[in-house]
């Protein structure tokens, strides 16, 4: 019997990865999946002018974007490219490309008539602007994380990534997760990492449990194996009062200052 819905509204109390999960159990998970790419690629929606004042933001600094959402409407003026490095320090890198986790995939504005580039144009690929995506994209159907199983084998995998940093390379140990010999450094997850964060449009509550334990991850892993706390800043309006306090507890906990403007209008108008 399928889960039933008043108002086309999932009830509080129960969060969407749970509640994905209970139709999954009752309808083949590939055409559920398709049902949602054929939505999400409706062509009514289009990149409004915050998309696009946003990306030409991130492009003016040169910073990658990190997102959540499945579609393509971030990197519609962008091209794909798959990073691959041959291996650092003697030691291969990475894992194969695979389109369950297809972490490795970036939308840039480089061009990809290209089959091949070196290394340092890689890496300069990969340090500067280009668009990523956290749990899935609509290029590759399975890759879409939905259901809360589905969840917990990204966490395992995540983790499986985090703790190859050191193992790789003993060698090398001062480098960690900074040098290209962990399996998340051709990913997403180097930035996470390495770098300084700024989130905003992003809830960060029950429904995102997977990137608040990354969020744990990296400031565990930068004060034991770096001596240092990465910045953060998470931005939120004066709307979201009820969860505020807990929120800030826990981010400002892991060095995330937080940052709350007057209205939504304000906190997608700031660049």
């Amino acid at each position: 019997m399928m889960p039933k819905i008043e108002d086309n509204k999932i009830p509080i109390g129960i969060t969407y990865t749970e509640f994905y999960e209970l139709i999954a159990q009752k309808v083949d998970e590939k055409i559920l999946k398709q049902k949602i790419i054929d939505l999400i690629n409706n062509p009514r929606f289009v990149p409004n002018y915050r998309h696009k004042a946003f990306l030409k933001f991130a492009r003016e600094l040169n910073v990658p974007v990190l997102t959540t959402n499945y579609d393509n409407k971030l990197a519609e003026d962008s091209h794909k490219i798959i990073i691959r490095r041959k291996n650092d320090y003697g030691v291969q890198h990475g894992r194969n490309f695979t389109r369950l986790y297809p972490w490795d995939v970036v939308y840039t504005i480089w061009d990809t008539k290209r089959k091949r580039y070196s290394d340092s144009e890689l890496m300069e690929i990969m340090n500067g602007f280009g668009i990523w995506h956290i749990n899935g994209m609509i290029d590759y159907t399975s890759s879409l994380k939905l259901s809360l199983s589905e969840y917990t084998r990204l966490a395992k995998r995540a983790l499986d990534y985090i703790n190859s940093a050191v193992e790789n390379i003993p060698e090398a140990r001062y480098m960690s997760k900074q040098s290209l010999g962990w399996d998340g450094a051709n990913t997403w997850l180097h930035h996470i990492f390495n770098r300084d964060l700024f989130i905003f449009g992003l809830g960060l509550d029950e429904q995102e449990a997977f990137l608040s334990w990354l969020l744990l991850k990296r400031q565990e892993y930068n004060l034991k194996d770096r001596n240092c706390q990465l910045r953060g800043w998470y931005l939120t309006c004066e709307k979201e009062t009820k969860q505020f306090p807990g929120k800030k507890l826990f981010l400002e906990h892991l060095g995330i200052k937080t940052i709350r403007v007057k209205d939504y209008t304000e906190m997608y108008d700031w660049y």
